[in-house]
């Protein structure tokens, strides 16, 4: 968000302190991710973005399913917002628009499908969704490699996936945490 906006951007496992920090900063709208369970956050609006193809997948909470609240939690919010698939009834549909890879280093933009033998990665919620776009755009993906969602990564394990191909690509949101160490053919893809 920083990246693209310019807009402050806080970070602390203590949710409650990076939402200070932005007050601070006299910001207009502070937007969590993954904020809802943090019940000592005040809030004046709960948006919930669910993935309408998997839904909520077996509909049980973490570790044995993908939920961090039981659903009955979506009858307190304001908006559930669907990404892909079909929103039901009450639910705002979205979907993601990917544009140009973007290297990390040079900012260079390129089609994905010009980029050759790509490792692809991603520490997302479902990585397989990331995969799934780039084979719809045509991409020429040699190796896919999934992370766990905020995974913080480690530097020699990247280095050594990237040697099974001749270009690397990984989310926007994974290119911030590999900005520092990213080799000259590392590319993100925007949505």
């Amino acid at each position: 968000i920083h990246r693209r906006t310019g807009a402050p951007v806080a970070v602390d496992p203590v949710r409650a302190n990076a939402v200070k920090a932005l007050v601070e900063l006299d910001v207009d709208i502070i937007i969590t991710d993954d904020g809802l369970q943090h019940y000592a956050l005040e809030r004046d609006v709960e948006l919930v973005i669910v993935d309408g193809n998997r839904r909520f997948g077996n509909e049980c909470l973490i570790p044995l399913g993908p939920l961090r609240e039981g659903v009955e939690r979506l009858q307190e919010v304001d908006f559930i917002i669907t990404n892909g698939g079909l929103a039901h009834q009450g639910e705002i549909s979205m979907s993601l628009a990917p544009s140009k890879a973007i290297n990390l280093k040079t900012k260079q933009q390129v089609d994905v499908s010009e980029l050759k033998a790509l490792v692809a990665f991603a520490g997302i919620g479902h990585p397989p969704r990331f995969f799934n776009t780039l084979e719809s755009m045509n991409a020429d993906v040699k190796v896919t490699k999934g992370f766990a969602d905020h995974q913080d990564f480690d530097q020699q394990e990247l280095h050594a996936l990237a040697q099974q191909g001749a270009n690397v690509i990984m989310t926007e949101k994974d290119a911030v945490k590999c900005d520092s160490y990213a080799q000259d053919n590392w590319w993100y893809l925007p949505v």
